[in-house]
């Protein structure tokens, strides 16, 4: 009897991609789009929150902003279909 194995492998912390350089394009074009200032304090917090919750970037970057325009940015830019 032949075994099925069913994977589904989340990648967070950059051990098999390195997501945070298409992650920060996608910051910078939504901070753009949206009139939010992306200068280098912000651009410390992306990368030091790197990894962290979408919606706790964009609180700690650009506070009362909406989190859906990046979350959806990142979503598509960095879909991997196994």
């Amino acid at each position: 009897m032949k075994k099925r194995y069913m994977v589904l492998i989340n990648d967070v912390d950059g051990t098999l991609i390195d997501s945070f350089p298409t992650g920060f394009e996608c910051c910078r074009i939504v901070a753009r789009e949206n009139g939010w200032p992306m200068n280098d304090a912000v651009v410390e917090i992306i990368f030091a929150n790197w990894g962290s919750p979408t919606r706790l970037i964009v609180e700690k970057c650009w506070p009362g902003a909406d989190y859906r325009p990046l979350q959806k940015a990142l979503n598509d830019a960095i879909d991997i279909t196994l």
